[in-house]
């Protein structure tokens, strides 16, 4: 899972396309360890080339991610953390920018990771890694689950 994203990420890098990175895989590339299964990908709404393109290539890739229009992306884009993943770098929504959004979703977990996301905002804050070992976590952990729930 985590090997796909990246997989994805580079592609719509290397294709030009301009996002940021929302969602679950945005709680964990700013450092908290948790099972994101949802990659959202924040894009200009006034580019529709930028959206075909981010459409095209997530109809070929095996992650499932959701691709949101915002008329706030300027805004998200210019506040966004530049974020090396190897050999290349993502724009990831700031934290204040996540909680708000996390806020904004009534969800149970996005609740969760609002907590857990203001301990990031804390003076020393723990450091989790760096953005791909965060991601290679999460690709153990999700590989562990699907066994479990097979095995089951």
């Amino acid at each position: 899972m985590a090997g796909d994203i990246e997989a994805l990420l580079t592609e719509l890098s290397a294709s030009g396309v301009r996002y940021v990175v929302g969602g679950g895989v945005a709680v964990v590339l700013h450092g908290l360890m948790r099972a994101a299964f949802d990659l959202e990908l924040i894009v200009d709404p006034d580019d529709t080339t930028t959206l075909e393109r981010a459409r095209s290539i997530l109809a070929r890739s095996p992650t499932t991610a959701t691709v949101r229009p915002d008329t706030t992306f300027v805004d998200l884009h210019r506040r966004a953390v530049v974020i090396t993943i190897g050999s290349f770098t993502v724009s990831v929504v700031s934290v204040d920018d996540l909680i708000a959004m996390k806020r904004r979703s009534g969800l149970a977990q996005d609740a969760v990771d609002v907590q857990a996301l203001e301990t990031l905002q804390k003076p020393n804050a723990p450091d989790e890694g760096s953005p791909i070992e965060r991601l290679r976590w999460l690709d153990r952990w999700s590989s562990e689950l699907r066994s479990l729930v097979g095995a089951s």
